[in-house]
């Protein structure tokens, strides 16, 4: 089998991780994620939603399509629904207030609106 990774580009992206770190530890913490019970949705944090749209990150809607082998013949199969990646454009207001989209995205500071 040849791999072919001619379709991978390296995007010129810095971050500092102890910043990173720190605004994942405040969304578990605004989120109330401390453990398993309670969390929905695979556990997906999204910081992005359809515009006006608060639903758009509840259920299938926060993961989208993703495939499984769910028995013994060994087949993928789809699951879920297709989402539109592209219309998450609005930032989760409440991450927005506490600063935590600047520390997660400062490499990005254009969209921070």
């Amino acid at each position: 089998m040849n791999l072919n990774f001619n379709d991978f580009q390296k995007q010129n992206i810095k971050f500092d991780i102890n910043e990173l770190k720190k605004a994942y530890n405040d969304i578990l913490e605004l989120k109330d994620f401390s453990g398993p019970e309670g969390v929905s949705n695979f556990g997906a944090i999204s910081l992005t939603q359809i515009p006006g749209d608060p639903n758009s990150i509840k259920g299938h809607k926060a993961r989208g399509v993703f495939w499984t082998k769910p028995d013994e013949t060994g087949k993928e199969v789809i699951r879920d629904e297709k989402i539109n990646e592209a219309a998450y454009s609005e930032f989760i207001k409440e991450y927005k207030k506490k600063l935590i989209l600047k520390k997660c995205l400062m490499f990005y500071p254009q969209n921070i609106n």
